[in-house]
């Protein structure tokens, strides 16, 4: 049985994770099925779809380390109490995340199809690499004019978060995923009058989308007796504290930095299986669409460690959050395990749901198989890296985070798929369990308790 302490806790717990996961569940699921509807078009139009959204993801990764940043601080005075400290840190978010999508905006209009061509290899497996060019570009182009929504509702949603009040972004999420998904039926394959605009109309649908959940979360912010009168205050007559400012600029910078090379890696990873063909790039995106889906459990509890943990550590409790963590991280691992035999069974079926080519069903299928054996292993790292960065050991977790990757995994993956004649799915097998190395390393910076840090409190 149970006692009242553990049960407080597993429903505290539980309060924050379930809305995470439920977000992040539909999120990934209806992705999911926009893949599929983009798939119908063919191969090459979900390769340049998968394309673009790989380039619109650097962003997304950098701006999500912007407002991870922001968010080691802001959970801990919110955890403190201390409220000026708080607006701060959501002012600094909101700044710094708004000059990034301008400055990211740009690159990707100028720049977005020779960065598009740098994936392109056919390597005469049939696939049309100028068709795949076009699709790449259109999509990315339109996708451009979400990015300043995106941002905006990151910045809100995550300062949310830091307050324990993860409800609100699930609704707005929600709201999003569904008329993203109703919109891509209507535009893309042009149904009840709509006109039929294929690989443009999935992107204008997801811009529609975003603008929809940014719409909800400034209304909750903004409407009279809101529940989040931190933020809708945040820019009144409160004097600006540069202090703090440099405090939260040199503190996340490592964040930010993590994020950009980690996204970039990942990127590179992809451009390197993309030599071996266009069709790996179109298995590869089936693969990992499936394996998102399965991958929220964890991501949830990695979510309510940072929100947990920030929150404790604040309130100068060490010990309680030294023992929160042990027990979210027996149930994220635990439920990793059954996830991935989940997805193990169901590989040889799910690439049937796409109108493309046997040998890319059959890659994606085998590719899927990879993922879940490995699945355990991605949910102790993740769960580690949230837990280091709740302490605001920003420096320690880069060089967890984007070292195992740029020293091991894409010098492997390069010299692999470079210069040996090795198929697709082991090279993709061995550069997977390279995160064996990452996973040890995780181990031990948690037992240590190097994340037991209360940053708020520094040079007070």
């Amino acid at each position: 049985m149970l006692q009242e302490k553990d049960k407080a806790f597993y429903s505290r717990a539980a309060n924050i994770a379930l809305p995470i996961l439920a977000q992040g569940l539909l999120t990934y699921l209806v992705g999911f099925i926009d893949n599929i509807m983009v798939g119908q078009i063919g191969t090459e139009a979900m390769s340049g779809v998968a394309i673009g959204n790989q380039l619109h993801f650097v962003y997304a990764t950098c701006l999500l380390g912007i407002v991870a940043g922001g968010s080691v601080f802001g959970a801990q005075f919110y955890g403190s109490k201390d409220r000026n400290g708080f607006r701060e840190s959501f002012r600094f978010r909101f700044l710094v995340c708004l000059a990034l999508s301008v400055i990211a905006f740009f690159i990707l209009l100028v720049f977005g199809k020779r960065f598009i061509s740098l994936f392109l290899y056919t390597r005469g497996d049939g696939a049309d690499a100028a068709m795949t060019l076009l699709y790449g570009k259109q999509y990315l182009t339109i996708l451009l004019f979400g990015m300043a929504p995106y941002a905006l509702t990151q910045v809100y949603a995550s300062a949310m978060k830091d307050m324990g009040k993860t409800l609100i972004p699930m609704i707005a999420s929600i709201a999003a995923i569904l008329s993203n998904t109703a919109l891509n039926y209507l535009l893309i394959f042009g149904t009840f009058c709509f006109p039929r605009l294929g690989v443009k109309g999935a992107a204008i649908a997801t811009v529609i989308s975003r603008l929809i959940e940014l719409f909800i979360i400034l209304f909750a912010v903004y409407k009279p007796e809101s529940a989040f009168g931190d933020l809708h205050r945040a820019f009144g007559k409160h004097r600006k504290k540069t202090a703090l400012s440099r405090r939260i600029l040199v503190k996340g910078l490592p964040l930010m930095v993590n994020e950009f090379f980690w996204s970039i890696g990942t990127v590179i990873m992809l451009q390197c299986y993309s030599f071996r063909g266009i069709q790996v790039v179109a298995g590869l995106n089936i693969a990992t669409s499936m394996y998102n889906i399965f991958t929220v459990v964890y991501q949830s509890v990695g979510g309510t460690v940072a929100i947990m943990m920030g929150q404790l550590i604040g309130a100068g409790k060490m010990q309680e959050a030294k023992e929160a963590n042990k027990k979210l991280f027996s149930i994220a691992v635990r439920l990793s395990v059954i996830c991935g035999i989940a997805l193990f069974a169901a590989a040889p079926f799910i690439p049937r749901l796409y109108a493309t080519t046997p040998a890319v069903k059959d890659l994606a299928a085998q590719l899927m198989r990879i993922l879940a054996l490995c699945l355990p292993i991605s949910c102790f790292t993740h769960v580690a890296f949230f837990t280091i960065r709740a302490g605001g050991k920003t420096i320690v977790t880069f060089l967890y985070d984007s070292l195992n990757l740029w020293i091991i995994n894409i010098p492997l993956a390069f010299c692999l798929t470079r210069y040996t004649d090795m198929p697709i799915v082991p090279v993709y097998f061995i550069c997977q369990m390279a995160e064996i190395v990452k996973l040890i390393a995780g181990y031990i910076l948690v037992k240590k308790g190097v994340w037991l840090n209360n940053i708020v409190r520094e040079n007070q």
